[in-house]
């Protein structure tokens, strides 16, 4: 079905956007090294997605639509949480029959878990996360209770992990498939919290 008028003028104006856009916020989207995302963030921290609502803006001549996540914190890594909760924005969702779409676009879950890097928290970029997706760490807990980060799309983080196995870098180093080295490596891509959260205050300069 072809767009409405309206929809079709909101495609233009994020398309727009995304073409004027400040050459920092243009570079989110590039793949960024750890190092990168740390250096890159204002703000890392551990904590959930709370709940998320859609809100529009019309001071312009076309309506955007915003969605809007708050977030509990649990621990702050790097940088000065808001508050204890606070909330991020997001360009996109649909609200009052306004539905905006940015390709690529990544907005948190209600209930993730995860180490967020914010790279801004105050509402004026596409996406305030560092490197969209590539800012989100999602945590969960192993049978022995253990908090773990699953980084089976990140195997250069991977091999930083010092309790990596052995066999596992070796694997890696040598491009086998993520299929084969779990295989002979079963959880390789797990990586400890503890250990994730020590290597951003390291990278950071932070104390542990």
């Amino acid at each position: 079905m072809r767009p409405s008028r309206p929809q079709h003028r909101l495609a233009l104006l994020l398309l727009l956007a995304a073409l004027l856009w400040t050459p920092a916020q243009a570079t989110v989207l590039q793949d960024l090294s750890f190092d990168e995302l740390v250096a890159q963030s204002q703000l890392i921290f551990r904590g959930e997605a709370l709940r998320s609502a859609t809100e529009t803006d019309s001071s312009g001549a076309d309506r955007l639509v915003y969605t809007r996540v708050w977030f509990r914190v649990d621990a702050v890594l790097v940088g000065d949480a808001p508050a204890a909760e606070f909330s991020l924005r997001f360009v996109g969702g649909s609200a009052n029959g306004v539905e905006v779409e940015v390709a690529g676009q990544y907005v948190p879950a209600v209930g993730d878990h995860a180490v967020w890097f914010v790279r801004d928290a105050n509402d004026t970029l596409v996406n305030p996360l560092t490197g969209w997706y590539q800012g989100a760490f999602l945590i969960n807990t192993a049978a022995d209770g253990t908090l773990m980060l699953d980084l089976s799309q990140r195997p250069d983080l991977i091999l930083t992990n010092s309790r990596a196995d052995p066999l596992a870098r070796k694997m890696l180093n040598t491009g086998y498939s993520e299929d084969r080295i779990a295989a002979r490596v079963p959880g390789y891509q797990r990586f400890p919290l503890q250990d994730f959260e020590d290597a951003i205050r390291s990278m950071a300069g932070a104390p542990p």
